[in-house]
């Protein structure tokens, strides 16, 4: 009887299937050259990606009074995020806004360059959307899990049920701008379990609230923008007398436009920074 090992059929359609498993099937090797061009995909890029795989971000987040992590991007290059730039770095990724420069966009899909946008957060929920779809594009999904556990541990903390009576908080930028409805500002306020006063008027996304109807109504808590100081007569509602009269030193808060001005792991400490000046205000 012959011993010599023989090769069935079975095997023989098994090889043959892998070796031809068409491309689009196989597993797609995950960009390991990244670029960023806009502030908040900046953001994400470096709560997510390993430094090592980071070609450059935008030179938005090395500006302190607009990035969270300006004190963490010493030695990443920053850029403008002209095409001129990214040719000469050939990235295998580009994460960009869907705010960003369509036309940049364009010419560089063309060009044959791989471009993720990433859409704007107007809700806390849409945070973690977010960290889940880049995470995924850099092929980070357990890094992005790791984050994402981290911010579900702070809203556990920080959750507090929104009562049909309670307390009515207002936000309130230079040029008396205020956030309503289906913003993210909109989104913290009620998640923390205020009213907001915008609710008051019907409104959705910014709109500019008098200084008059802010006066009027006092709100229990004011959220203002950290740069108060600024000699600006677009900051002159922050000094205003009749302002300052209303509302007692305790009901207003310095909220770093940083922290929310993007949707990211860093808006968490504009929460905290919320509930720390609630509470001390022994409310």
């Amino acid at each position: 009887m012959d011993s010599r090992p023989t090769i069935t059929f079975g095997v023989i359609f098994i090889a043959i299937s892998i070796i031809s498993v068409p491309p689009s099937i196989a597993l797609e090797a995950k960009p390991k050259r990244l670029v960023s061009i806009n502030l908040c995909t900046d953001q994400l890029l470096l709560t997510l990606a390993p430094r090592s795989q980071i070609l450059a971000l935008s030179h938005l987040i090395g500006d302190s009074n607009s990035s969270p992590y300006s004190d963490r991007v010493q030695s990443i290059p920053l850029i403008q995020g002209t095409v001129e730039e990214i040719l000469t770095l050939d990235p295998d990724l580009i994460l960009a806004s869907d705010h960003s420069n369509p036309q940049t966009i364009n010419l560089l899909r063309r060009l044959g360059f791989k471009v993720r946008t990433v859409p704007p957060v107007n809700d806390l929920r849409d945070i973690e959307t977010n960290i889940d779809m880049v995470a995924d594009a850099i092929g980070q999904t357990t890094r992005g899990d790791q984050v994402k556990d981290r911010i579900r541990a702070l809203l556990t903390k920080y959750k507090r049920q929104k009562e049909a009576n309670g307390p009515v908080a207002a936000t309130i930028w230079a040029n008396n701008l205020s956030a309503g409805k289906g913003t993210l500002q909109h989104s913290i306020i009620s998640f923390l379990g205020f009213q907001n006063l915008s609710e008051n008027f019907n409104v959705t996304g910014l709109y500019s609230l008098p200084l008059e109807v802010l006066v009027q109504k006092k709100p229990d808590l004011l959220l203002v923008s950290h740069y108060t100081d600024a000699p600006s007569l677009s900051n002159a509602i922050f000094s205003h007398p009749a302002l300052k009269k209303a509302l007692s030193a305790e009901t207003i808060i310095k909220i770093p436009d940083k922290l929310w001005l993007c949707g990211s792991p860093a808006t968490y400490d504009a929460l905290e920074l919320i509930v720390r000046g609630w509470r001390g205000g022994k409310r």
